[in-house]
């Protein structure tokens, strides 16, 4: 993978880790929270990742979504972001890990 690629995956990866961290220390409103997500996003995009072909439901067919493919990434990269974090957030998750499961077999077993 092209050097360059790398660096500005791992800026968006810090960006994301610094917000999450800032927020632990000092919340942030939701807004900010969602400009930093979408700025890592963008990093992202521009890194050269990016979604720009889909499959269309009903067919094996491919669509290029040309322009599209900015905001598609962008919502996707946000939305999985925001789906981990809700999911994490949540008191069961931590009940409900595979890990975690695991763990307590380790425990009635032995």
């Amino acid at each position: 993978m092209d050097p360059h690629r790398v660096v500005m995956l791992v800026a968006s990866l810090t960006l994301v880790l610094a917000l999450g961290i800032w927020d632990d220390l000092r919340p942030l409103s939701p807004g900010r929270k969602l400009i930093g997500q979408c700025l890592a996003a963008t990093i992202v995009y521009l890194a050269g990742f990016r979604i720009s072909v889909v499959t269309q439901p009903l067919s094996a067919d491919l669509f290029n979504l040309g322009i599209l493919d900015f905001p598609v990434t962008l919502l996707w990269i946000v939305g999985v972001t925001n789906a981990f974090n809700l999911m994490t957030a949540s008191t069961a998750w931590h009940r409900a890990s595979p890990a975690s499961f695991r763990l307590r077999s380790l425990q009635f077993h032995s």
